[in-house]
């Protein structure tokens, strides 16, 4: 399971915003994937990566920590019942 941090990019784990910015942006990163996309097959090779890119051209960087993470967790389920 990854974290998906742009539309049709994921990472193979969870990313936690340090940044410090608040409110909401929209930006677009030009990258080359990693891996093709469905009906996508041909890749240029010469483009950065999204890691590349995010630091490139954002400014960003991803650092792997290890750190914890709130997850719930779900231990008993019933049947609703009956009103």
């Amino acid at each position: 399971m990854g974290t998906r941090v742009a539309n049709n990019v994921e990472v193979d784990r969870p990313v936690l915003d340090q940044t410090g910015l608040t409110g909401k942006y929209d930006f677009v990163i030009e990258f080359t994937p990693q891996r093709p996309n469905v009906g996508n097959s041909q890749l240029d090779p010469s483009g950065p990566t999204f890691l590349e890119a995010l630091k490139n051209q954002l400014g960003l960087k991803l650092v792997p920590q290890i750190g914890s993470l709130d997850i719930p967790v779900i231990d008993h389920v019933e049947e609703p019942s009956p009103n």
